[in-house]
């Protein structure tokens, strides 16, 4: 992607179509993710927690309640989580173990792959031209990025909060 992203930056590769190109590369690849853990790892993944859970402090139980809690939060955590670098990799397992909705799991993949892509193409446009400037203001830039997934996180707990309260 890094390639893409530097030569969209100078205008040698066309910048929609970079765009384009690796959000449905984003998509492909978590559909084949998600097909591969729906279809082959559940089952097993319940096998080795009854066999070897209690090595790992690990019981049946914990894992109930890990998939009700994806089964209500699953897609936002999912999200949210794919902005935090090594975690984008490791949320998808229990997207895919606990069967979250494929269309809305599509979807909100997308939307993060788009957004993703477009901010980091961005980055490197402004980089390209401005290299100090992005220095000056990277760490910013981070506390901003954190700021704006904590704020998302906050309005989606306080909506799902009344959901729950007027049950």
């Amino acid at each position: 992607m890094i390639p893409a992203w530097y030569l969209a930056s100078t205008w040698e590769m066309n910048f929609s179509i970079a765009l384009i190109v690796w959000t449905l590369w984003a998509i492909l690849w978590a559909s084949i993710n998600y097909v591969l853990w729906y279809y082959l790892w559940h089952k097993t993944i319940v096998y080795l927690i009854d066999k070897y859970g209690r090595f790992f402090l690990i019981t049946r139980e914990h894992y109930q309640k890990t998939e009700r809690y994806f089964k209500e939060h699953g897609i936002i955590t999912t999200f949210l989580a794919r902005f935090i670098t090594v975690i984008r990799q490791l949320i998808s397992l229990p997207a895919w173990v606990f069967k979250i909705n494929i269309p809305k799991f599509l979807f909100y993949t997308w939307l993060w792959a788009w957004l993703w892509n477009l901010a980091l193409m961005v980055v490197w446009y402004i980089a390209w031209e401005n290299e100090e400037l992005i220095k000056q203001y990277s760490k910013e830039l981070l506390i901003w990025g954190v700021i704006l997934i904590i704020i998302v996180w906050v309005i989606y707990y306080f909506i799902n909060k009344r959901k729950c309260l007027s049950k």
